[in-house]
């Protein structure tokens, strides 16, 4: 398929439709870039010397292994010391942490280039030297010239430049550039240490701020944010394992899950030796040693005597080892450390992949802000204090002037859309939401699924923890408020059975299918799990004795049951959390919602007046997302792969969708796929055509239009899904082989993880938490100022503050305005068929989401098992 060059397109206008009002957003003006609109440019160049190794015939020169950014840094900063009088002296400079050294006058170096060593105490080698670095600063001859930044803003033209702006990059390393000096710098968030607060198992939450340069409406704004990154605890390894593994004490010998777990955390953890407290030493643990400390021996090179760690740490450091685990470090003599003499080096990052269900729910606690608690510390702790706006040196030095204010920003507040149920629902079919949500009492569901004749109940608890009669009265109150919602359940008391979770739980969940089979005399339609909870909650009223409270166990059970039901016996299944059934109706409510779904039914529908960009004519609304590996237990990548899911309506309402998924893999891939982006959907061409082909079977006519909702996209990204994607979907649509068939295609991207917050100014904008209500709509002022792009808050948020979905039109054949495609990507928020509220993103994108999150249980061994053929024919919406 050949690549076609293609541009974002331009804002063909803003929206007008709705009720003006302003808000603030989390961005504040810089007034004045800076003083000077050329900058000089030197190039930084890092590195260790080289060091030789005598080998028995030859010396052999090692090339060290390059410093990482946070050394760089140290580095410099013992650079300005030794140099700040002779080359910094009246320079006004910044350091981009990396190979960049910018200056507003040149510095004084009397060649271009020169050549200096740093000594670097606080990073020392295992005998206590401080490391040497070795300093390159080269003046180059091109120079800086901030005025493409006017440019960009006058928004005359695109440049696919602009994303990759070094002006803006370097605006970006200005403003964090003395905040870091002060605090600990990760990426573009600048956090306090002293904000730490533990979340137990070892782990610790940091608070900090976000900040980055972003451009306008005819200005450039720093997006301030409040942000929170996890570490591991500044302590010594036993106290860290003990803490990590929930023991009182180390027991001798591990157990085989223990040791898995351990060697996970433990690989490439930066630590320093307790048993010599002067040496400053930073050393990555390789892993934990299957050897304990008196087996692992070794010769004394002055005595030629043959000792043990144990021994060794005795004779030589006067510790008397408590016990006999030991962590071999990545040195070249593959050196090993005691655990009880290895302190774990601060500001080690923690990927949140890593965190139990308890952090997890502690970490939301205490970062889940409402919104003005969040606004006062962002403006009087963030900008005020952190980063210090009104009196950072390097902004005065530079020239950069940013107010201290948020930014007032014009908004809409648009409509919420007419609902409707069936035509049989008590007070009428049709509801109006308010404040984004509404309840199903008395309504029907627009269409029952299939009626449900057979199926029954496993319990995943044992019956002394879960007793027959509580799930028997679930099950009860679950059928009765399924037929209140209008489904058609002919059996009303399903066999429920507690069958063992131990040994090969996907063997028993087909032997029960089997068994059930046979006692009903007819095939399963569905099967009902009720699972154990991952973690307690307190607000629950159902404890468990704890050894019910098992994550990674849990999780294996939830992988197991999609597995097995979607591959092997091709039936949908609903799984349960136990301390949930006794929430009684409006839980069960929530269940009916997706039970029916999983059937083949229908729950609601916009009103056809509402959506006529869905209604008038055929349309298919696509939604695509990536979902990458996050726990790779075999420790190579391509053992687990990223799963890439498409979703595509069927129905005029946009109701039900089904959906394409595939397994991809970064490496490993034939010639004509090697080197691309792991974000990049490969075979989007082969399964939009699925789904057209699917369409026109369930419809007999194919979509006149086409609305493509992608997931999971950033900046730098766009090029590749227009050159690559768009023309993919339009090449399937020439893959129908339908004699002049190309519908006009808009794609749009979905951008969720970004730091833009919103805050109402006026009390009516305000739901009872503090945030405005849904349907505000942006798009000015701080919005892009060439892109088609609009902030879009559709939610309530039942915590904290809430952040919109930002939207950007790569592409519109249909040429949409911008009132069109705001409203209808708003109201179609309200049809997302597992909720009876308004969701935060479009339902194209989060059942994109649900599938590839629903397929990544299906990987085995590293590759992905097909879905039953007959389960995605006949209950489309399993993956939901």
């Amino acid at each position: 398929m050949k690549e076609q060059a293609l541009v974002p397109i331009k804002r063909p206008g803003r929206g007008k439709s709705g009720r003006s009002t302003k808000v603030l957003a989390n961005y504040f003006e810089i007034k004045k870039t800076t003083k000077n609109h050329t900058w000089f440019k030197y190039a930084v160049e890092i590195k260790k010397p080289y060091t030789e190794a005598e080998g028995s015939e030859m010396v052999v020169r090692r090339e060290p292994k390059p410093p990482n950014i946070e050394i760089k840094r140290m580095v410099f900063k013992e650079l300005e010391k030794k140099k700040g009088a002779d080359w910094f002296a009246g320079v006004n400079y910044i350091f981009d942490g990396e190979k960049t050294l910018y200056t507003l006058n040149p510095i004084k170096m009397k060649t271009n280039v020169v050549v200096t060593s740093v000594m670097l105490n606080d990073d020392q080698d295992l005998r206590g030297k401080p490391n040497e670095f070795q300093v390159q600063i080269v003046a180059l001859s091109e120079q800086l010239e901030l005025s493409e930044l006017n440019t960009y803003l006058e928004a005359k033209l695109f440049r696919w430049e602009f994303f990759n702006m070094e002006s803006l990059k370097a605006l970006n390393d200005l403003i964090h550039s003395h905040p870091s000096y002060r605090y600990f710098q990760f990426r573009d968030s600048i956090l306090d240490p002293h904000t730490r607060c533990s979340l137990g198992g070892g782990m610790e939450l940091w608070a900090g701020f976000f900040e980055s340069v972003r451009p306008g409406e005819n200005a450039y704004f720093v997006n301030v944010n409040r942000n929170h990154t996890v570490f591991y605890e500044k302590k010594d390894l036993v106290s860290f394992l003990c803490a990590y593994l929930n023991l009182r004490d180390l027991p001798a010998e591990f157990n085989e899950n223990q040791r898995r777990r351990i060697n996970k955390v433990l690989y490439n953890m930066k630590v320093r030796p307790l048993h010599r407290p002067n040496v400053k030493t930073r050393q990555q643990i390789r892993r934990y040693s299957p050897k304990k400390a008196k087996e692992h021996e070794f010769t004394l090179k002055d005595t030629g005597k043959t000792t043990n760690v144990f021994e060794y740490f005795k004779t030589t450091y006067n510790r008397t080892l408590k016990y006999q685990h030991v962590v071999e470090i990545t040195t070249r003599k593959g050196e090993v450390w005691p655990l009880e003499c290895c302190e774990i080096i601060e500001g080690q990052r923690v990927p949140l992949t890593q965190l139990n269900g308890d952090q997890l729910a502690k970490m939301i606690t205490l970062t889940a802000l409402l919104p003005k608690k969040n606004m006062d510390i962002i403006i009087n702790e963030g900008v005020k204090k952190v980063l210090d706006f009104g009196n950072d040196p390097k902004l005065k030095q530079f020239g950069m002037e940013i107010d201290q204010n948020m930014t007032l920003v014009p908004a809409r507040i648009l409509r919420a859309p007419t609902i409707s149920y069936h035509s049989s629902s008590q007070g009428g079919p049709k509801l109006i939401p308010k404040n984004g949500q509404w309840n199903l009492r008395g309504k029907k569901f627009v269409r029952s699924g299939a009626p449900l004749k057979f199926w029954f109940v496993i319990s995943c608890i044992p019956e002394k923890f879960l007793s027959r009669t509580d799930a028997e009265n679930f099950v009860m109150t679950l059928v009765k408020t399924c037929k209140d919602q209008g489904m058609d359940v002919v059996m009303d008391k399903p066999n429920i059975l507690y069958p063992s979770t131990q040994g090969d739980f996907q063997k028993t969940i087909k032997q029960e299918y089997d068994g059930s089979k046979k006692f009903l005399s007819k095939r399963p339609q569905l099967i009902l799990f009720l699972l154990p909870p991952e973690v307690e909650n307190k607000r629950k009223k159902k404890k468990f004795p704890n050894q019910i409270y098992d994550r990674k166990f849990n999780q294996k059970l939830y992988a197991d049951i999609k597995l097995t039901t979607s591959t092997v016996l091709g039936l949908p299944s609903q799984c349960v959390v136990a301390d949930n059934i006794y929430e009684g109706p409006s839980y069960c409510a929530n269940v009916a919602l997706k039970m029916n779904l999983k059937l083949g039914g229908i729950n609601s529908t916009l009103e056809a007046s509402e959506i006529p960009e869905l209604t008038k004519e055929p349309v298919l609304l696509l939604g695509a997302d990536v979902t990458h590996p996050t726990q790779i237990d075999s420790g190579s990548e391509d053992a687990c792969p990223s799963i890439c899911s498409v979703v595509g309506s069927v129905d005029q309402h946009g109701s039900k969708f089904i959906d394409r998924h595939r397994e991809q893999r970064k490496e490993g891939m034939d010639e004509s796929r090697k080197n691309v982006s792991e974000e990049k959907i490969i075979e989007m061409r082969k399964m939009v055509t699925e789904i057209l082909t699917e369409y026109k079977t369930r419809n007999s006519f194919l979509p006149n239009r086409i609305i493509m909702y992608r997931d999971g996209v950033s900046e730098s990204q766009y090029k590749m899904v227009l050159d690559y994607e768009l023309q993919a979907i339009k090449a399937a649509c020439k893959d129908m082989n339908q004699p002049g068939y190309s519908p006009p295609v808009t794609f749009i991207v979905v951008g969720k993880r970004h730091h833009t917050r919103f805050y109402p100014s006026d009390q009516k904008d305000a739901d009872n938490n503090g945030n405005c209500i849904p349907g505000l709509v942006v798009d000015q002022k701080i919005t892009n100022p060439y892109l088609f792009d609009f902030f879009l808050q559709s939610h309530t948020s039942l915590q904290g503050t809430s952040r919109p979905a930002h939207y950007i039109v790569l592409h519109d054949d249909n040429k949409f305005n911008a009132d069109q495609l705001q409203e209808f990507t708003y109201k179609l928020c309200y049809n997302y068929q597992r909720a009876t509220r308004s969701v935060s993103i479009p339902p194209p994108v989060y059942y994109a989401h649900l599938s590839a999150k629903h397929a990544r249980s299906h990987v085995v061994s590293g590759e992905l098992r097909p879905v039953v053929p007959s389960l995605a024919q006949n209950n489309p919406m399993y993956f939901v």
